[in-house]
């Protein structure tokens, strides 16, 4: 009998591990006992066969649908390419914090004002340096995503285009 909101000891389960060589074709399973307790020194078989799906699961198998070699081809491309891409995206991502930053900076002094209903000459330069700043990060951010635009176009050059099977 068990006691109410006392947590049972879990039962160790049966399992099994398969391992296929595909130079000899066999598959080999190790079964293991009593997972749970100690299952490194508890491996009680260790047969070879050539078994098919359903018999090495025992009753349990799967459908496994490979694609057509064409669907499934890789293609390669010079790293160089990609290491372009890789830091077009960074200085993007950089560009586009730093924009942030002083668009919300800009907002800032602006609700300071709204709220305190005066403007001094301190707030007037700071809005002016963050004004000239975010101009200058939108220009950096339009020209860092045109490269990144225009590196993953390269990259996409190097990809067949998929054919129409339907």
């Amino acid at each position: 009998m068990s006691t109410p909101g006392r947590k049972q000891p879990r039962k160790p389960r049966n399992t099994a591990s398969v391992e296929y060589d595909q130079t000899t074709s066999e598959t080999k399973i190790f079964e293991q006992e009593n997972i749970g307790e100690a299952p490194h020194t508890n491996v009680t078989k260790d047969f070879t066969s050539a078994a098919t799906p359903s018999t090495v699961t025992e009753g349990y198998s799967a459908p496994v649908v490979l694609p057509s070699p064409e669907d499934i081809t890789v293609y390669m491309v010079p790293l160089s390419d990609v290491q372009k891409y890789q830091d077009s995206i960074s200085d993007a991502s950089w560009a586009s914090f730093f924009l942030a930053l002083f668009i919300g900076g800009i907002m800032g002094i602006l609700v300071n004002w709204v709220t305190s209903l005066s403007i001094n000459k301190l707030s007037l330069i700071f809005l002016a340096i963050l004004s000239l700043g975010t101009v200058g990060f939108g220009i950096w951010w339009s020209i860092a995503y045109a490269r990144a635009k225009s590196a993953k176009r390269t990259l996409n050059r190097y990809q067949k285009p998929p054919s129409d099977k339907r």
